[in-house]
This record gives structure tokens, C-alpha cells and sequence, in this order.
């Protein structure tokens, strides 16, 4: 399994070296779901503070 943050770091070496094995490999998707992840897990640490701050304001 490979450290998605080795993958963050340096993609295009990774894929280079994965390449050697699967020449049909390709990370974009790979990358652009982990951004997608990442911006949707602010998103959800925003709203529980949010709902944390609502909540000390209500009782």
C-alpha cells in the first residue's frame, strides 16, 4: 500500500517508479480524490465548531 503522503510530496516520482510495473498507471485521481477529501473534512471541522459554539450559546 502506498503513504498517501508520499504521494502528496512528490506524485510525479511516484508514478514514475509505479510506472515500472503498470506503464498504464495514473494518480491524478488518486490526488484529486485526497483533495476532495481534505476539503470536505475542513468543511466538516468547521461546522462542528460551529455547532460547538451554538451549542455553549444555548445552554
Amino acid at each position: 500500500m502506498l503513504d498517501i503522503h508520499l504521494i502528496r510530496k512528490d506524485p510525479k516520482a511516484v508514478e514514475a517508479r509505479l510506472r515500472l510495473k503498470e506503464p498504464s498507471v495514473d494518480l491524478t485521481l488518486v490526488c484529486d480524490l485526497d483533495q476532495n477529501r481534505r476539503e470536505l473534512q475542513t468543511k466538516v471541522q468547521n461546522l462542528r465548531a460551529l455547532r460547538n459554539e451554538t451549542s455553549q450559546k444555548i445552554g
